[in-house]
């Protein structure tokens, strides 16, 4: 049975992803709604091509990545490009699953986990945008339609980038199954003592490891019972969310990336993962210390 709810979740996850790249090639072939995301994120992502393309990311990281994988001409951009997206993600990770699914379960401790999150992902697009300057065009939007045939283009997408994403998902689902989580859990506690957190919120950061919304069910009933404070809840599922940055990026980033960007988007998504964790932890042990 538990089986048959994983093949169901790895279908529903395939389907929610192919419904993102259609979106998103169809309002990547209109210029009005292209320029409408660009000019709401222009602050952070900038103008020119990677600008746009990061706009898109908001929708779907494959057609991000698709839209740009013309524009990259170096190692430099390509890990330019993938923390530019840094951001937009974690705008669309907000309003597809952490608002709706997250903050219910928590309430505020799931919206503070957000700002968290969304704070942490702002500075690593800066950095992105820092090493992409030489490429942004002094506000002069251009052209800007990439996507011709939509249709067309987001099966051609989906069915390059929804193959490796299943398979990533098993690589998972095999670690889980040679007990890696098990030894993950018991390493768990001393890290999250020495980020100033009760005992029990290593089990709401063991919980995120495998599911953000399953920490959330294991910090509510914590919470619920007196165990956990909302400050210390927001900041186990923060720190939680950080720790499984390499799994949801092995199966969500580093796939398009690499199928599009080849081994540059190998090292751009490996740079990604690298300081956009780090970013997410030096936030969450910074504010643990302003707290205790």
């Amino acid at each position: 049975m538990r089986r048959l709810n994983w093949i169901l979740e790895m279908i529903r996850t395939l389907l929610c992803m192919y419904m993102g790249i259609l979106i998103a090639s169809y309002l990547g072939s209109s210029e009005a709604c292209a320029r409408s995301l660009l000019r709401v994120l222009k602050p952070v992502v900038g103008s020119g091509p990677y600008g746009h393309a990061a706009s898109l990311s908001v929708l779907s990281s494959s057609m991000a990545l698709y839209a740009a994988q013309n524009n990259v001409n170096s190692i430099r951009e390509a890990m330019g490009l993938l923390l530019l997206l840094a951001f937009p993600t974690s705008v669309a990770a907000a309003l597809q699953f952490y608002l709706p699914v997250v903050v219910p379960t928590v309430g505020p401790a799931g919206l503070f986990m957000v700002c968290i999150s969304a704070a942490s992902a702002l500075l690593t697009s800066i950095l992105g945008r820092v090493l992409l300057l030489e490429r942004e065009d002094n506000g002069s939007m251009g052209k800007i339609t990439l996507v011709r045939d939509p249709w067309r283009t987001a099966h051609r997408v989906f069915f390059r980038v929804g193959p490796a994403v299943a398979l990533a998902m098993v690589v998972v689902k095999l670690g889980e199954g040679y007990g890696v989580t098990e030894w993950i859990e018991r390493s768990l506690q001393p890290l999250a003592r020495f980020f100033g957190l009760p005992s029990d919120a290593s089990l709401v950061v063991f919980g995120c490891l495998i599911n953000v919304a399953v920490g959330a069910a294991l910090g509510a009933d914590l919470r619920a019972s007196g165990k956990l404070r909302m400050e210390d809840l927001a900041l186990a599922l923060a720190f939680g969310r950080a720790l499984s940055l390499p799994r949801i990026h092995l199966q969500f980033l580093f796939p398009p990336a690499v199928t599009f960007l080849g081994r540059r988007g190998l090292l751009g998504a490996t740079t990604r993962t690298l300081v956009e964790t780090l970013v997410n932890v030096s936030v969450v042990l910074a504010l643990a210390a302003l707290i205790h």
